[in-house]
């Protein structure tokens, strides 16, 4: 049996891997998981074929998971030897070898000739990120489950603290179930930590009011928490990005509400981003999104150090001098 575990939801990616595995070993057989990371530069596809072919010793199935499997996607590639060797495998199967191809975050390239024949050959379980509606029925679904009473205006600060992310909503659970009493606004508000893009929007709207002195002070709290500056650069780019999207939108005369409902996000984060894009322009929005992608890349191939080149990029934009 082959599958295929795909998506952007890291929690469901884990939990459906976790279950199939399960599903065919017990705890106790344990050494019969077998996993790869295709990532590593001595990843093998030849000897993963071998390994699927050979019969398991001791049990009835053993599990083979390859990670990263980024010769599925459009970022890897697959030579004609190797694709020829999965293919043949793929379409005569080990009956007694569960071969999964785990792709967190990564996406199926649908146009290689690999991806068609696994996709005729595996069961294919894709895990998207739940829109708002579906992340709010879930957690209101769990909430039940872990008999965690809550307030209204407690809920939807926790709603807006979880950032559509079902590992951090099931983590926070965990710290909120050990409260007997009925949770309040107070208790959230001490309890769950606000997600990273809130402090993130908190610099982007220094950023987009030109104020250098509280720009440089919300990156050194960030610095702190130890917030590296690659996932900074990413998580601005994204915000600048959704404030062009929001202040587009707007202009077209939909509601927040509507926004987020196009955009499938909470409507928390559509709130602030209209509120920062009132003050800026689109030709600005866009000079800022390259000067994110410029850095990005001028950091990953080393030719300026990660941290001056984020102080300089801070500069540079607060100053609008680009």
């Amino acid at each position: 049996m082959n599958y295929i575990i795909h998506g952007e939801e890291a929690y469901l990616l884990k939990k459906n891997k976790k279950e199939i595995i399960a599903e065919w070993i017990s705890d106790e057989n344990e050494m019969s998981v077998i996993e790869y990371d295709a990532s590593n530069k001595d990843f093998s596809i030849a000897h993963v074929v071998e390994d699927a072919q050979t019969i398991p010793f001791f049990t009835e199935y053993k599990v083979i998971v390859i990670n990263n499997p980024t010769f599925l996607s459009a970022t890897g590639s697959i030579n004609e030897k190797d694709n020829n060797l999965l293919s043949a495998y793929l379409n005569d199967s080990n009956a007694s070898t569960i071969l999964i191809f785990y792709l967190d975050n990564l996406k199926l390239d649908l146009r290689k000739k690999i991806v068609k024949t696994l996709n005729k050959s595996a069961r294919s379980i894709k895990c998207d990120k739940l829109d708002p509606s579906q992340f709010s029925a879930y957690l209101n679904d769990k909430l039940k489950k872990m008999e965690i009473k809550i307030d209204k205006n407690a809920y939807q600060e926790l709603l807006s603290r979880l950032n559509n992310d079902l590992t951090i909503l099931n983590n926070e659970l965990i710290k909120l179930q050990l409260y007997e009493k009925q949770i309040t606004l107070k208790d959230v508000e001490d309890l769950v930590s606000r997600p990273l893009e809130d402090k993130a929007y908190e610099l982007v709207n220094a950023i987009v009011g030109k104020n250098l002195k509280k720009t440089f002070k919300i990156y050194q709290d960030l610095c702190i928490n130890k917030v590296n500056q690659i996932m900074l650069i990413t998580i601005i780019g994204r915000q600048f990005r959704m404030m062009y999207t929001v202040k587009q939108l707007t202009l077209d005369g939909n509601s927040e509400q509507s926004i987020a409902t196009k955009i499938k996000v909470h409507p928390y984060p559509v709130k602030l981003a209209k509120q920062a894009s009132m003050y800026i322009e689109f030709d600005d929005l866009l000079a800022l999104l390259n000067e994110c992608a410029k850095l990005d890349q001028k950091i990953k191939n080393g030719t300026i150090d990660k941290d001056l080149g984020f102080e300089l990029f801070l500069i540079k934009i607060c100053q609008r001098s680009f």
